[in-house]
Formats: C-alpha cells, structure tokens, sequence
C-alpha cells in the first residue's frame, strides 16, 4: 500500500530524540522516503499560513488552516501529538487538516506510569516547577490519558496508523513494517552501529537532589508571590548569571560517573532519582491504564 508520507508524531519521552536523530536519519537512506529533520518541520510550520499555531499550547485554533503538500517524506516531530491528553483529539484534527487522510501515522507509546512520571520530571528539569497533584489534575490531564481513545483518533482520519511500544522500539519485523524496509538491512545496520543498541541518552534524567534544589528554589520565589512572568525572568536571570547553581545543575542531573568525587556522591544516594508521592487516587487509575497498555493490542 502506498502513502504519502511516514509521520512520527510523538510521544515525547519514547526515544524520540534517538529516533530523530539516529533511526530515521540512517534507515531513510534505505527508504523509499527522504527524512525530514523536528527543525525542517517546524521551519514548515512558521512558514505557512498557520503560523500562528503552538503545537505545545492547551488548546488549538483551526481557523485558516492549509495542507502541507509533502511526498515520499518521512517526518518526526513529537509535539504533534498534543503535550495534553485533553486536547489529543483536537490534535488529530489539525494533523489531518495539514497532512491529509493518504498517509501513515506513527505513533511510540511507553507504559503510563512511566510516562507520567518521566513527563513530570522533564517539567521540573525545565523550570516550570507546579505540584505533582496540579500537573496530573491539569496540566496532563490523567482522566483523559487512554491510548485506545488516542489510537482510534488517527485511525478515523488517517490512511494508516502503527504504534510502537517503547519495549519494542528497535524490534526487527515491526521497523521493517513502518517503515517499509527490508529486515535485513535494519539487523546490519544495528550490528554495524554501535550507537543504536547501546545509545547515548540525548534527554539525561534528573537527580534526586536536582530535583530538590529545583523545588527548593520555585517554592523560595513563588514565596513572594511572583506573577508567572516575573518567576520566570527570575528563573531565567539566576540560570544565566549564578554559575554556582549552572553548574550543581549540569554536575547533579546525570547519572554517569566519571570520577572518584562521583562515586562519593553516587555512595551518599545523591544521585538517586526522585520518589514522587502519587495520591491513592492517582495510583489506582495508572495501576488501570498500566494494565490496558500490558494487556491490550494496540494496532
């Protein structure tokens, strides 16, 4: 069956970054489709008449939009897929009205409680420190996290729609179907790249005690009642201006260990990751939909 195009559109923290600049930059050379880098789409994006659509926003404004008329493409950008599960649908709409219904959707899933802890943690790292409670009530939305919704959005306004667990990214057969390539040359290619099994993290993780200093900091400024800008700023001024704090940062949210100062830290569980008290709430629903995602056919 032939398609358009070949469009990743996410889900963050599944590897995407690996894949983006890895997989698909490499096996697209096998590939009936010519690969297009997260910065040539967006470059498509803010030029074209819908320009003044965020994919990462809340919420999407489907006035005016127009097609993106590609070919043979093969297109990876993870913020398709909407950051909220709230507005998943929403998302879908815009993406059929940019790319149209003749192409095949590929979609990476991880299992949800990894997921929303990951996405939670990459908030923090980012600065935008909120309660764990607020982010899985609001800004994520976990009532509306089901990747069966998610599936049958793509299936009903695209050609095709593949979904990838995060358990079988670099599956063989499963590669070979999404992106029409032979097996083969996938199996050489892993063996012959080194990178591709053991690759090296593009997204390191936070530490336990990076995360601390984060939350330890947000809760110091929001204690004088900043307004969202003037936290930001604040934050902003005291990344460009304190090397102190740059660099317990940059020395605290990785785990590899380099030295013997490392090995010291890593002995005191400084690098420990972070424990995240969920609600008994919030425990019961991802305990449901870790059991769909173990459980349930997704293509």
């Amino acid at each position: 069956m032939r398609f358009k195009n070949i469009i990743h559109i996410g889900m963050q923290k599944t590897a995407t970054s690996f894949f983006q600049e890895v997989v698909f930059k490499e096996l697209s050379k096998y590939s009936k489709y010519r690969y297009i880098s997260p910065h040539q789409t967006r470059k498509m994006i803010k030029l074209s008449p819908f320009k003044s659509i965020e994919f990462k926003s809340q919420y999407i404004n489907l006035k005016n939009l127009k097609k993106l008329y590609l070919r043979n493409k093969i297109i990876s950008q993870e913020n398709l897929i909407g950051e909220n599960p709230r507005f998943w649908e929403k998302h879908s709409e815009v993406n059929e009205k940019i790319f149209g219904y003749n192409n095949k959707i590929f979609i990476t899933i991880r299992k949800p409680s990894d997921y929303v802890y990951s996405k939670y943690i990459q908030l923090v790292k980012d600065y935008n420190f909120i309660s764990l409670n607020d982010f899985l009530n609001n800004y994520f939305s976990l009532n509306h996290f089901d990747y069966r919704k998610l599936i049958n959005f793509y299936k009903a306004r695209f050609k095709s729609t593949k979904i990838l667990k995060f358990e079988n990214l670099f599956d063989d057969a499963k590669l070979s179907s999404i992106l029409e390539i032979n097996s083969s040359i996938i199996q050489n290619f892993k063996k012959n790249n080194l990178a591709f099994v053991l690759k090296k993290k593009s997204n390191v993780s936070l530490s336990g005690f990076s995360y601390n200093l984060n939350k330890g900091l947000n809760k110091f400024l929001l204690y004088f009642d900043c307004s969202l800008e003037d936290y930001n700023n604040k934050i902003n001024s005291i990344r460009s201006k304190n090397k102190f704090y740059n660099n317990l940062l940059t020395n605290f949210n990785t785990f590899n260990f380099t030295n013997k100062f490392d090995l010291i830290l890593k002995k005191l569980m400084i690098y420990k990751k972070p424990k995240l008290k969920f609600s008994k709430d919030h425990k019961r629903k991802l305990k449901k939909l870790d059991y769909i995602y173990n459980n349930c056919i997704f293509d």
